[in-house]
Parts: C-alpha cells; sequence; structure tokens
C-alpha cells in the first residue's frame, strides 16, 4: 500500500509540473500584412533612404515585408542631381511602384 500512496504521489507532482510549464511560443512574421515599394529612377543609381535611414539598396530596386503605414523616402543621385523626397502611404498586403525623374541641377 505505501509504494502506492508513494507513485500516486510522484504521479501527481509529476501531472503538476507538466501542467505549470508556459507555452513559448516564437512571434511569427505575418508575411501576408506586410507590404513592398518598388522604386525606379532617371537617372538609375541613386540611394534609397528611408525615413532618414539609408537602406544600403540602389535605384531600381525594392523594399519588402514593410509594415503598413507611412514612409518617407529620399533618392540621393550624384553631386549634380537634386535630392527627391517624398511620402508613400503604404497599405497592407500592398505593392506600390513609383518611377521618379531626379532632376539635373547643371541645367
Amino acid at each position: 500500500m505505501g509504494r502506492v500512496v508513494v507513485f500516486l504521489f510522484f504521479l501527481l507532482i509529476s501531472v503538476l509540473i507538466i501542467s505549470c510549464r508556459e507555452k513559448i511560443t516564437e512571434p511569427q512574421e505575418n508575411i501576408s500584412s506586410s507590404g513592398s515599394i518598388y522604386l525606379n529612377s532617371d537617372p538609375p543609381g541613386a540611394r534609397i533612404y528611408v525615413n532618414g535611414i539609408f537602406r544600403n539598396k540602389f535605384t531600381p530596386d525594392s523594399l519588402v515585408r514593410l509594415n503598413p503605414g507611412i514612409y518617407n523616402i529620399t533618392l540621393l543621385g550624384s553631386l549634380d542631381i537634386a535630392d527627391t523626397t517624398f511620402e508613400v502611404f503604404l497599405q497592407q498586403g500592398k505593392k506600390v511602384s513609383y518611377n521618379i525623374t531626379l532632376r539635373n541641377l547643371s541645367n
């Protein structure tokens, strides 16, 4: 009888320990809700800045897996090309394209 009580006691403790464990899950990025922005410029090769941060990308290129929201995009060309800044409102799951003609300062 003593063995049965000890067995039941350990069984009960094991069940309690297992049931108290917290289930930990990593957050999953919802790719279907993210959007993208395709940027092309004439002339090509402008540096792409998003909200003031250089993204190590040059036109033509895409910014992918972006959350919905408002983005300030700046295209910086060579010294004789005017910088161009514009605002993009990106909706959930949308892909938008921009073809920007950069103004030549030497004209």
